[in-house]
């Protein structure tokens, strides 16, 4: 009985050593070298000192995840300091997305970690670092290698590495999705040091982390944009740059395979009436996208809507995504001009004196029977072109197209180029400093298309004006319905005479034929009925001269 107390006593003291050995080894030690913190969390220190020890079967097992940890950290013998904008060594961390704002993190999605060094002292030193994520203190978040910043065989959480004089480490970094966190602030913990000096650095950076997938466009972007920037099978807001009263937005939908049975879908929402209090926008119609569910295949999509065009407008417009769309696109902001309609009987344009580099674009689109009699004061010389004198002109206008072509002979001038339905092109240039030029011309047809550029002065050399401050000739514009007599001659505005009535087609609404004879009483007519082809030629002649959609 004794021999076996004395063999459970030398087992005990073996086993106690043993733990004891352990704490020795992995133990944090400060100058004094006295051990300070836990020196391995999760497993024990070695038992107390004077205090009789109860062994645990856990206690014998060694956690992989803790030896990562002990080759994922430093030995601090040295002095911690936390680093501050004055350190002259100083290395910071920045979390972006080509794409996308970093204000505030989503899961899922994949963000770039960059570490680099602001100050670098002459000559430039090289040096180590610790980086990790936390959220609550709890290890979140996976560092992914990338070109610059190589496996280092840490915890996810975690990654260690080199960074060298004058360059940069950039890491990949994603979280998956958890309800636990929403709304809390993803830590990034870097510690550092350089091989010039014996301090280790620390930073920290807070970003928060939101459960619902909202993401922000940058103001540019030159790249193409698709399903695979976003994370999968979940719904998104994607907000694009604020329009505002200076810029519109032009979205170009370059791919799409969005099965419908499915239930997936595109939505780009936004106001298609600009807000703005402009009384040039009380005449005119602006109509932007026809906002609706995408889905099929970008081949079934109407030409007219694979471009998305928002108006400035102070309120920014958003993508939604539904299920697992195939996608992409490209976007640009746009001038205030970029597309101004003009639909009604008269109205008007003051572009004042543009900034450079502006392109405008105004269409005047009056309903079948009218022409379009348009008022451009650009310069000082007085000429009038009727409907009669049009097709003398052609060849002239034609031969001043190709002598001003947009190049350096318009550089820090004005340039207006009328597009006559389907007929011909007059263009001009105009100058600061040249004589008032007032040209007054009359459409072939109901169409009519104003082009606009401000042309900066890039012809260098000590003459030529910086863009910002070039002074560029001012432009005012009106226009006025011109009716044709034999088309119209008593019937309102919109109506086009047929033997002793008056008549116009709606397109903008399909009715039962009750209602549709409602709609006609209110609007003063009756509803006829197509009763032979000189009707029926007059009808498709209006629906072939209709305003088209914009």
């Amino acid at each position: 009985m004794r021999r076996l107390d004395t063999i459970f006593s030398l087992i005990t003291l073996l086993i106690t050593n043993k733990l004891m050995c352990d704490g020795i080894l992995i133990a944090n030690t400060d100058s004094s070298g006295f051990s300070r913190g836990d020196p391995a969390p999760g497993r024990s220190p070695g038992p107390p000192s004077g205090d009789k020890y109860k062994s645990r079967s856990s206690s014998f097992h060694r956690d992989i995840t803790d030896e990562k940890e002990e080759r994922c950290s430093w030995e601090e013998d040295g002095v911690h300091h936390l680093a501050t904008s004055d350190d002259k060594t100083n290395v910071t961390t920045v979390v972006s997305h080509r794409l996308f704002n970093t204000d505030v993190l989503v899961f899922e999605m994949v963000y770039q970690v960059t570490i680099r060094q602001l100050r670098v002292q002459k000559p430039a030193t090289n040096g180590e670092y610790i980086i990790s994520s936390t959220i609550r203190g709890l290890p979140k978040g996976n560092f992914h290698p990338t070109a610059t910043g190589r496996s280092s065989s840490c915890p996810e959480h975690v990654h260690k590495g080199q960074f060298f004089e004058y360059a940069s480490v950039v890491l990949n970094w994603t979280m998956e999705e958890t309800r636990q966190f929403n709304g809390s602030n993803v830590t990034f913990t870097l510690k550092y040091k350089t091989d010039s000096r014996p301090v280790i650095y620390e930073a920290v950076y807070e970003i928060p982390i939101i459960q619902d997938c909202q993401l922000w466009l940058k103001n540019e972007s030159g790249e193409e944009i698709g399903s695979w920037h976003f994370p999968r099978r979940r719904d998104c807001l994607c907000w694009f740059p604020g329009p505002s009263s200076d810029h519109g937005l032009v979205i170009d939908v370059t791919r799409l395979n969005v099965p419908c049975a499915r239930g997936d879908y595109l939505y780009f929402s936004g106001l298609n009436i600009s807000s703005s209090s402009s009384p040039y926008q009380q005449q005119q119609h602006i109509r932007g996208h026809r906002q609706t569910h995408i889905c099929g295949k970008l081949e079934e999509l109407p030409l007219s809507d694979r471009r998305v065009y928002f108006p400035p407008s102070h309120t920014p417009p958003f993508l939604r995504l539904h299920g697992d769309p195939v996608f992409a696109f490209n976007y640009r902001l746009v001038d205030f001009c970029y597309n101004v309609t003009f639909t009604s009987r008269n109205g008007s344009f003051d572009l004042g004196s543009p900034k450079a580099n502006l392109r405008c674009t105004f269409k005047i689109y009056l309903p079948y029977g009218h022409r379009i009699a348009l008022t451009l004061i650009v310069s000082g010389v007085s000429e009038r072109i009727h409907s009669d004198q049009n097709k003398d002109e052609e060849s002239k206008i034609k031969e001043e197209q190709e002598e001003e072509e947009i190049s350096d002979e318009c550089s820090g001038g004005l340039r207006f180029e009328l597009q006559d339905g389907n007929g011909g092109i007059r263009s001009h240039c105009t100058r600061a400093g040249d004589a008032e030029r007032r040209v007054e011309f009359v459409s072939h047809e109901n169409k009519l298309v104003l082009k606009i550029w401000s042309i900066s002065n890039h012809l260098g050399g000590s003459a030529s004006l910086s863009s910002s401050s070039l002074a560029f000739p001012s432009l005012k514009m009106k226009y006025r319905a011109e009716p044709i007599e034999e088309l119209t001659r008593t019937c309102d505005f919109g109506w086009i005479v047929h033997r002793q009535f008056c008549l116009i087609a709606i397109e903008e609404m399909r009715l039962p034929w009750m209602q549709a004879e409602m709609e006609c009483g209110r609007r003063g007519g009756h509803l006829a009925s197509v009763r032979n082809g000189d009707t029926q030629e007059i009808i498709n002649r209006m629906l072939l001269n209709r305003s088209p959609l914009i």
